[in-house]
């Protein structure tokens, strides 16, 4: 009996059991040691960011950066703004103004101003890029930048042998059968090189020629890394974003047209005959006869339109947040107003500037030795005299900030009056020239108005003209009354 009560009670406790958890879809949730390692080591689990780790290689990394930069107006703008402030205020000084000449002469014919802002693009984009410089003699010819892509490294003990192999529209114009295509290639590319690149071979660049700047690179990687790699998978969620958003509007501008014919209260709900269905599609094959459409009353047209909330703003908020604090520049656009986190950030920010100049301050110093070392720039003592490049700091502060520096050297005799009209875009000659009061009336006669209609001829320079009337009366006046006061000649003494 007591047998028998115990199984009742087991049987009553499984009769109120609440429920119990399923087991069909948990073996997809309890990763195993191996769904770990297909995830984080090799990158064999089908995700976003194992593709673009694991799948791509260094020319398609390249390719997909400079791909993304030119898609996103949002990363566009990004590296843009970036580049902007790493070469502002470039400038060339030498203590001896004729040196100082002399380069600014050599930057002028070789344009090292967009040599500046092509090195910061691929410092930012690509992460490295190589400066070729092709000689006439001990002359300078040309600067230019050369494809990271057409271009191999092999490091020996830290030292870099660069190569370079034509692309196929190189060796196609070396091969041109037209002789006249043949020479002005020959008179472009060097004779060093001219043969081997004929047959599509890579060739190794001179040291002189050629030298190598990163961004970020591991000592034991042949290759620095892009930059923007650390957000691919975000850019990517991005443009998928915006991809669907097309796809909505593609499917709303080719709205789908709906017929139905029949009525389900109509003959108990059966579906009307196919040749109905026939007759009814015939009534909108033609568009041009279709605007006017006369029909039993069972039947209903109408537009079915997709839902429009897929198109909020909503999604795109996380993505965006990441692509912005990746920049560095989340203290200045993102909504973090902490005095705190918004300094740190500002500073991470400029440490990032203050390494892509100097990257590029370096590059420049290589190029002025090369020149100088072929020209035989020196010092008595033998030694290259080379110049200083500078940058400028004033729009990584606040106005505030500038103005009180500015204001505090040239108060203590530390900058010039030049450079500090100079800082706010003021030219110091011009402004010597309108410094007294009558200037400054000439130099902004036509701009200067008063709040009067212009039909009453209230401007400046009636003011000017009145104001030159009334002098030219006071003359008159005084004049005449000096005439007055002056004796007839001759009197009672005369003879």
């Amino acid at each position: 009996m007591e047998i028998i009560a115990e199984e009742d009670v087991k049987q009553e406790e499984e009769k109120f059991e609440l429920g119990k958890a399923s087991r069909t879809l948990s073996r997809y949730f309890n990763y195993t040691s191996d769904d770990l390692y297909n995830q984080f080591v090799s990158g064999n689990k089908a995700s976003l960011r194992n593709l673009f780790k694991s799948r791509l290689s260094r020319e398609q990394k390249i390719k997909l950066s400079r791909d993304f930069v030119w898609g996103v107006g949002l990363l566009y703008r990004i590296i843009m703004l970036k580049v902007a402030y790493i070469v502002d205020g470039l400038r060339v000084y030498h203590e001896d103004p004729n040196i100082e000449k002399q380069y600014k002469e050599i930057n002028e014919r070789l344009d090292i101003k967009q040599y500046a802002e092509n090195a910061a693009f691929e410092h930012e984009v690509v992460g490295e890029w190589y400066p070729y410089l092709s000689w006439r003699g001990d002359e300078l010819a040309k600067l230019t930048i050369l494809n990271p892509t057409e271009v191999k490294v092999k490091s020996v003990f830290g030292k870099d042998l660069i190569y370079l192999k034509p692309n196929p529209e190189i060796v196609n114009l070396i091969n041109d059968p037209d002789e006249e295509v043949r020479k002005r290639v020959r008179k472009v590319i060097p004779t060093k090189y001219y043969q081997k690149w004929s047959k599509g071979k890579e060739v190794l660049f001179d040291e002189d020629e050629i030298f190598r700047c990163t961004n970020q690179k591991a000592y034991h990687e042949n290759y620095a890394r892009t930059p923007i790699e650390p957000v691919f998978d975000d850019l990517a969620l991005l443009s998928m974003y915006k991809e669907s958003d097309y796809s909505v509007a593609y499917k709303i501008k080719k709205a789908i047209l709906q017929v139905k014919v029949g009525d389900k209260d109509l003959f108990e709900g059966e579906p009307v005959d196919d040749d109905i269905l026939e007759q009814a599609e015939k009534l909108f094959q033609n568009p041009s006869e279709s605007a006017e459409i006369f029909t039993q009353w069972f039947m209903d047209a109408k537009w079915i339109i997709p839902d429009g909330d897929v198109y909020s703003p909503e999604k795109y908020k996380p993505v965006i947040d990441r692509i912005i604090a990746w920049s560095g520049l989340d203290a200045f656009l993102g909504e973090d107003n902490n005095q705190g986190s918004a300094e740190i950030k500002s500073n991470m920010l400029y440490e990032d500037i203050k390494k892509a100049r100097q990257e590029i301050r370096d590059s420049i110093h290589k190029i002025y030795k090369k020149i100088a070392e072929k020209k035989g720039i020196k010092t008595y003592g033998d030694n290259l005299k080379l110049p200083k490049v500078k940058f400028s700091n004033l729009n990584l502060m606040s106005n505030a900030d500038t103005l009180e520096t500015i204001t505090f050297l040239y108060k203590h005799g530390l900058l010039s009056p030049e450079t500090a009209l100079d800082t706010y875009d003021f030219d110091f000659d011009e402004e010597i020239n309108i410094k007294s009061e009558e200037g400054k009336k000439e130099k902004y006669l036509e701009y200067v108005t008063v709040p009067f209609e212009p039909s009453q001829d209230v401007n400046m320079k009636s003011f000017l003209r009145k104001e030159m009337e009334m002098e030219e009366n006071q003359q008159t006046e005084d004049t005449e009354e000096i005439d007055e006061e002056i004796p007839e000649e001759g009197g009672e003494n005369d003879g």
